[in-house]
């Protein structure tokens, strides 16, 4: 049953090292760090793309990888700032 149990999470978290619950959650929880990180950088690159640069929504999406919704967010953001 343990043994069911560890290939189950092998297969989930993509390692072959054995992991315990609380590594696992370590795991996760850094890789959600690494996530928020990108977004938050994506986010201000985006922000000095409008304001430093005044590029369209379609441009600064273009230039920072990103999808125009996400762009057009920071642009509504920036607005409510004002």
């Amino acid at each position: 049953m343990i043994r069911i149990f560890e290939k189950e999470v092998q297969q989930l978290t993509g390692t072959t090292t054995p992991m315990g619950v609380k590594e696992i959650l370590l795991e996760r929880r850094k890789q959600e760090g690494v996530k928020q990180g990108e977004a938050n950088k994506s986010h201000s690159v985006v922000e000095n793309l409008i304001t430093k640069l005044g590029l369209s929504d379609e441009q600064a999406a273009d230039v920072a990888e990103v999808s125009v919704a996400f762009v057009k967010q920071v642009r509504k953001e920036l607005e409510a700032k004002k």
